[in-house]
């Protein structure tokens, strides 16, 4: 008799075992069921080929192309309201977060008043395209009560659902942050020559081998090889502050015509040459000089910090680094442009 009630009891344990994993199964289930219900898009960030953002009260539509691959070069392209690279980062930011991008819940299925959402017209379009397929995201006000959530809808539908803020800060990016910043392309690794031309001179450097430097006509002499790398990866790291002008014709209101300093950086077949022009003249801001690249149309700034902390200001103070024995006899130091 007692081992027939141990088997009932243990038989009513694996029953009840049983049951509650299949109720937490089932749980799981309709939470997953749930969490995909509240997915907006149903596409493939890999597929996706084109994103438009367009604000309200904007100057019209920011239009980003796949242009490219994984495998070398931008991925991407603005081709409006300018032409031009755009920052990878920032724009997979995006195509990351549409194929995975939730609403937190409805507001209303059916709104009469899209308006009061701020949705009528929307604050920002987000519209995309992969392939055959295209969708659109209108974003409106921020919710009074809950502040971390917008008001949102999808062109398809007319329910309104909140959207959250940390999603919206990813899409609701403007032309600045998606475009591509960088002065220069080639990157540091590739320099083989580095130029310096100021009014008191120029002074150009050669690299031999993978980390010494020379002024060029000067080989002989040993610079410190960290001084000018650093100079030069400061230069390929360092971003445009600003862009002023997109198709600058008039280059003289910013000091460019006669620019104060000219920077090259060259691999032996591409070069590119930075031209420096006169200080912006804002109060209360970080120090700024308008700048252009020589080959392209924008005029943009770059922080003064570049030219006061990364670049040698005279011959000297170059010298001032190279070894003592290479300079012993030395009166004059030609240098070649």
């Amino acid at each position: 008799m007692k081992y027939r009630s141990t088997i009932v009891y243990l038989a009513a344990v694996l029953l009840l075992g049983g049951l509650y994993f299949w109720v937490i199964h089932l749980e799981k289930e309709e939470q997953a069921r749930e969490k995909e219900a509240k997915v907006l898009f149903n596409l493939d960030a890999d597929e996706l080929e084109l994103i438009t953002l367009e604000r309200q009260h904007g100057t019209g539509s920011l239009v980003i192309e796949r242009t490219g691959d994984e495998t070398g070069g931008n991925l991407w392209t603005i081709t409006a309201p300018v032409t031009t690279g755009a920052d990878d980062f920032s724009v997979n930011e995006i195509a990351r977060l549409l194929p995975s991008l939730k609403y937190e819940r409805i507001v209303e299925e059916d709104p009469s008043d899209p308006a009061s959402f701020g949705l009528d017209p929307p604050a920002l379009t987000v519209s995309w395209k992969a392939e055959d397929l295209r969708g659109s995201l209108l974003i409106g006000e921020r919710n009074p009560i809950d502040r971390r959530a917008y008001y949102a809808a999808t062109g398809d539908k007319s329910r309104v659902f909140l959207l959250g803020s940390g999603d919206t800060e990813v899409l609701d990016k403007d032309l600045y942050e998606l475009r591509d910043k960088g002065l220069f392309t080639i990157t540091s690794d590739r320099v083989t020559r580095f130029v310096l031309e100021r009014p008191s001179g120029t002074w150009s450097f050669i690299k031999s081998g993978e980390t010494m430097w020379a002024l060029e006509g000067e080989p002989e002499i040993t610079l410190d090889p960290e001084q000018i790398s650093a100079a030069v990866r400061r230069l390929t790291w360092e971003e445009a502050a600003s862009f002023e002008e997109e198709q600058a014709d008039n280059l003289e209101p910013y000091g460019l015509e006669q620019p104060s300093l000219r920077i090259l950086l060259s691999d032996g077949e591409f070069h590119e040459e930075l031209l420096l022009g006169d200080p912006v003249a804002v109060e209360e801001e970080e120090p700024r000089r308008y700048a252009r690249i020589a080959s392209r149309p924008h005029v943009m700034t770059v922080r003064e910090t570049l030219l006061e902390r990364h670049l040698p200001s005279s011959l000297e103070e170059i010298l001032a680094s190279a070894h003592p024995e290479t300079l012993f006899g030395h009166s004059k130091f030609p240098i070649q442009k």
